[in-house]
């Protein structure tokens, strides 16, 4: 299934701003890093066919493509490639509980990661919520902030989830008005 225009256009530009405005301040792409990240699954349900994990993927994937146009437009294409993970966006995930084997890697431990290899600026996209709430401002804005501050990261960022975004509102909207009765319809 492709991923929904209007929400990809509304994830796109949450975390296209924050790069553009590091861009656009001349900060060292070498110590910026962007991390979308997921909420975690156990592997054990995409090993049973759970399209998840190539629903995120492409999601990611579509939504790095539109901030790589933008940042283009804007004449900073090659700040963007310099990058950690340059054109190849990063995917973390979060919220994993209990003892069995979840998606990683888990966004701790690509902060971890990115932290000891430079990064000082640190933008957090979350793909896969589409409203705030506590994974994104507990875990995210104040755990997540609160180790990657002590790891020596000092700008630490975090794209808004879509919440009444107009973009992603309009186009569930449209989406919906054309069968609001077949599920698959708000899915494809």
């Amino acid at each position: 299934m492709a991923p929904v225009d209007g929400f990809v256009a509304a994830l796109a530009a949450n975390a296209g701003r924050g790069l553009r405005r590091w861009a656009d301040e001349g900060a060292d792409p070498q110590q910026c890093a962007l991390i979308y990240v997921a909420h975690s699954l156990p592997e054990s349900f995409i090993k049973r066919g759970d399209p998840y994990l190539s629903q995120t993927r492409a999601t990611v994937s579509a939504v790095h493509e539109r901030v790589r146009a933008a940042l283009d437009a804007t004449g900073h294409a090659a700040w963007l490639a310099r990058l950690p993970g340059g054109p190849v966006p990063l995917l973390a995930f979060q919220s994993k509980v209990g003892p069995i084997k979840w998606l990683g890697p888990e966004i701790t431990a690509e902060t971890r990661r990115l932290a000891g290899a430079g990064c000082r600026r640190l933008l957090v996209q979350p793909v896969s919520f589409t409203c705030e709430h506590i994974e994104t401002l507990h875990e995210l804005d104040l755990e997540l902030r609160r180790e990657a501050e002590e790891l020596g990261v000092r700008e630490f960022d975090r794209g808004a989830a879509l919440n009444l975004d107009e973009t992603w509102l309009a186009s569930l909207a449209a989406r919906l008005a054309g069968d609001p009765f077949r599920a698959e319809a708000a899915l494809d």
